[in-house]
């Protein structure tokens, strides 16, 4: 392995050498730089995780280094001092990249990051394959190990279950900057996807904030009653199916929010609202779609445009009528980071392990190789 030349290793090196000289067992770096999506807060790894997975890595005979960029963490509190206890820090994300056999992070990477990585290296995020599929292909093209955070099921499920826990959050911040004088408790939600993970977890949260059950219009690809046994309630919902286009149409108009949930069994987002659908909706509706980071359900690129924490909120003039848009990626990095980092890395331990230990011949179940 290649490592770059006058950089202060200190006692990463020292055990890496040792490790090299005097022990016969599985060599791993697993580097880990700050996201850099605007807005991600998340980290996928804590020191004391760090440290659990490394002495769990030894139960296999893998021997694992972290090297972290200096600054991870630090929306929420993590100082360099320390991640010095179980990993080196070092300066700069081309440091991070240029030795680390396996790239750890949150997000997926973005096209800037493709000439840091090399053949043979794996990238561990969520890779949001299809939303992302420009990047993926030249990854692929390059020869780098995608191992995608979405194969692990529960981590996927504790991500989707804090969006929908968040979306409170999100509606006191679009309509705090829309400057609308209603309370959106007080509005007719129309949730598409509601029996997915996020769909069903939103209407639990806006039922515990005090809205009304008659307000909120629940639909999905299938209809008929379900039962959730995992919300903070376990409730008893009815959802229509959104190839009923009378009932749909109905929704779409009386709904001044709209929340949008939707994604397929491949965990794509399948494109739901054409023309018809966006022009029946009331002046000043608002769409949230939760699924921004799979591409969105509208099939309209005027509504696919993503926004940001800090301005989440855009309008789209259909002929006199006005439609506020919500786009805003990245949901649990956003709001409460280190509660969804928490989430994530704890449901990631086995995953971790799983791959880890099993570099470089990773099975097949962990890689994506082609679209």
């Amino acid at each position: 392995m290649l490592l770059p030349v006058n950089v202060p290793f200190g006692t990463f090196y020292e055990e890496r050498t040792f490790i090299l000289e005097e022990r016969e067992m599985s060599k791993l770096i697993i580097g880990v730089p700050c996201e850099v999506m605007v807005g991600e807060g998340r980290v996928p790894i804590f020191p004391e995780t760090a440290a659990r997975l490394k002495r769990d890595l030894e139960k296999y005979g893998v021997f694992a280094g972290f090297m972290v960029e200096s600054g991870l963490g630090r929306g929420i509190g993590l100082r360099d001092g320390d991640w010095k206890k179980v990993a080196a820090v070092v300066p700069g994300a081309n440091v991070v990249y240029g030795a680390a056999d396996i790239i750890l992070g949150v997000k997926q990477p973005l096209r800037e990051a493709v000439s840091l990585f090399r053949r043979g290296q794996g990238s561990c995020c969520f890779q949001h394959v299809r939303a992302n599929e420009g990047v993926v292909r030249q990854l692929l093209e390059k020869g780098v190990k995608l191992l995608p955070m979405e194969a692990n099921k529960g981590a996927l499920y504790q991500m989707s279950r804090a969006v929908g826990g968040r979306i409170r959050d999100i509606l006191d911040r679009c309509y705090n900057g829309r400057g609308s004088k209603k309370n959106w408790i007080e509005e007719n939600i129309l949730i598409t996807g509601a029996r997915g993970t996020v769909g069903r977890h939103c209407i639990d949260n806006l039922l515990l904030a005090g809205v009304d059950p008659k307000r909120i219009h629940a639909c999905d690809i299938v209809e008929g009653w379900f039962e959730t046994q995992d919300t903070a309630v376990p409730r008893r919902y009815e959802t229509f199916s959104i190839a009923d286009e009378d009932q749909f149409m109905i929704a779409l108009q009386v709904c001044g929010i709209e929340i949008i949930a939707a994604l397929d069994k491949e965990g794509r987002a399948p494109k739901i609202h054409e023309h018809r659908h966006l022009a029946i909706k009331p002046h000043r509706a608002l769409i949230i779609q939760v699924n921004i980071d799979e591409g969105g359900s509208i099939n309209d690129e005027r509504f696919c445009k993503v926004t940001f924490w800090d301005d989440p909120v855009y309008e789209v003039m259909l002929g006199p009528k006005a439609i506020s848009v919500c786009n805003v990626p990245d949901i649990p990095g956003c709001i409460r980071p280190e509660e969804s980092s928490r989430a994530l890395v704890e449901a990631n331990h086995q995953y971790y392990l799983d791959v880890f230990r099993t570099w470089p011949e990773v099975p097949e179940r962990f890689l994506f190789r082609e679209f």
